[in-house]
Order: structure tokens, then sequence, then C-alpha cells
């Protein structure tokens, strides 16, 4: 990291500053563990991942209580015998089901299209890595 985003990570996980997008300081807190693991790097590669691997992660939460709040509304209206739901049960993860969340869900859009520019930029244009507290396309 350089010192300058490295000063930014700091104030938001101090609470000095509000996140820019739900779920910031989740990505910028797994970032900066990375950091402190490797800092002998700058704008190392690893906390690239780290917020790549975070933000994925952050996705996955997102979607899974999603499902639940559905799974159990559902068991409740058709009087199921337990409330409880598996997670292994969740549907697989597509693009129809994504594009809903997507609508659906704010927070969920935001870190999505963070992670997307991030990852089209990184792996279709060869360009320098975004990062994710650029803005965000609606």
């Amino acid at each position: 990291m350089l010192r300058g985003e490295l000063e930014n990570v700091v104030t938001l996980l101090a609470h000095e500053r509000e996140e820019l997008f739900e779920g910031e300081r989740a990505v910028r807190l797994f970032q900066f563990r990375t950091w402190i693991i490797f800092p002998d790097k700058t704008e190392s590669e690893y906390c690239r991942w780290a917020a790549l691997i975070a933000a994925s992660k952050y996705l996955d939460r997102i979607e899974e209580r999603d499902f639940a709040d559905v799974e159990s509304e559902r068991r409740r209206s058709e009087e199921e015998e337990t409330l409880f739901v598996d997670l292994s049960e969740k549907p697989p993860q597509t693009l129809k089901r994504i594009n809903a969340l997507r609508k659906k869900n704010t927070a969920y859009r935001e870190m999505y299209n963070r992670l997307a520019l991030q990852l089209h930029f990184r792996f279709e244009m060869g360009a320098a890595c975004f990062r994710l507290v650029s803005s965000s396309p609606e």
C-alpha cells in the first residue's frame, strides 16, 4: 500500500471517516491484515488480491443472507416442520440470480460493480488495477 492509501485505510478502520460504500471496512480490514504480513511490498499484488477475495466473500455473505430470508419466509408460509435453513441447499449461482440480487440489494450492486470493474481492468485490458474506492457505475 502506498502511504496515502495506508492513511486512508487507517482513518476508515479507526472510524474517523465513513465508508464510501457498504462493506468497504470489511474489504479494507482484510487488505490491511495482508499488508501487515507483507509490508515490504509497495502496491503489492497481495493487497490487490486481498481486496478481490474480501469483496467476493462479502458478496457470498449477502447472497447467503438473501437465500436464508427467502427460504425461511417460504417455510413459514408452508408451515414446514423446521424453519432452519441449510445453506447447502442454496441454488447454484447463475447470472440470472446475480442480476436479481444486483437489482434488489444496493450493497450487493455497489460491491459487485466495483469487483467487476477491478477484474475487467485487471484481466481484459491488462491495465493497472482500479482501487475499490473508484466510482461505481449505475
